[in-house]
């Protein structure tokens, strides 16, 4: 496959390898890291942290579409969140929220999540964070005796490797999240999305495949460009739709949302239940402009 065939890529996949979303370099960053896998490829992160929330992610890659699609949706998934959530993400996360890739590029993913996972880490060693303090908790420390280190936590004859895995274990138990937003008509997705009556928020868990919530807003006024930064705003990640122009789609790459198109006239519940499970049917689309 080369660098321009995205052959057995979903339809998500396929669009943040052609579209990847904070692809560049972050000149002012709170954590950093560059690695080279085994592949060759090279992926390198960025992440801005605002009181142990990723405010922004960015990433580069030498890859071809299967690393861009993995680095990009990598910090779709984590912007937002905790900064230990982020820490913790695994290629499997990355691979259900692109709704797969070809078995001889998951790899990429894995990746992905290693470089992400180190910048999380060098951000953390720079703010000198521990994992109780990452969820307003404060534990004594067998060390230093006061909690401000990393070994804030750690239990006698403990090292710092077990240190490590336990804390993961029992600070970060909160799953990745995400919200899918749909345009609605009568209950099911409106066909012509600048037109609908209202959005459904869907909150889902990429990772176990299952919906948390929905919240139904209503649409602001029909106005040129005002949706893209309204459902950003909304912490909207992905939009299922009908149709869309292509300045639309442009727009949302650009404020980090990810665009499926062609899909039926069917309920949220439904097209996310699909999407999740990685079934969801799309035809053309329904806009021409």
């Amino acid at each position: 496959m080369g660098c321009n065939d995205l052959e057995g890529f979903s339809d998500v996949a396929r669009d943040h390898a052609m579209y990847p979303r904070n692809n560049g370099q972050l000149t002012d960053c709170d954590g950093h890291a560059r690695i080279l896998g085994p592949c060759g490829d090279t992926m390198e992160f960025w992440v801005v942290v605002r009181n142990g929330i990723v405010h922004k992610a960015s990433f580069i890659t030498d890859g071809c579409g299967s690393s861009l699609a993995c680095g990009s949706m990598a910090t779709v998934l984590v912007e937002g969140g905790r900064i230990g959530d982020a820490a913790v993400l695994r290629q499997g996360d990355i691979l259900t929220a692109l709704g797969g890739l070809p078995p001889e590029f998951e790899h990429c993913a894995l990746l992905a999540a290693n470089t992400l996972k180190a910048a999380c880490e060098d951000c953390l060693e720079r703010k000198k964070e521990t994992p109780g303090e990452r969820h307003g908790e404060r534990t004594a420390c067998y060390t230093c005796g006061e909690g401000k280190c990393f070994s804030s936590g750690r239990e006698m004859g403990e090292n710092d490797e077990d240190l490590k895995d336990r804390s993961i274990l029992k600070y970060n138990k909160e799953v990745v999240r995400m919200k899918i937003a749909i345009p609605l008509a009568d209950g099911k997705l409106a066909m012509h999305f600048g037109h609908c009556e209202c959005f459904a928020l869907v909150e889902v868990n990429p990772a176990e495949k299952k919906i948390l919530k929905r919240e139904d807003i209503e649409a602001p006024p029909h106005e040129p460009g005002l949706l893209p930064p309204w459902l950003s705003q909304h912490g909207a990640k992905l939009i299922i739709a009908g149709g869309m122009g292509s300045r639309a789609r442009e727009l949302f790459a650009q404020h980090g949302i990810q665009v499926i198109i062609g899909a039926p006239a069917d309920t949220p519940e439904s097209l996310v239940g699909d999407y999740l499970s990685g079934t969801l049917r799309t035809g053309d689309n329904v806009c021409d402009h």
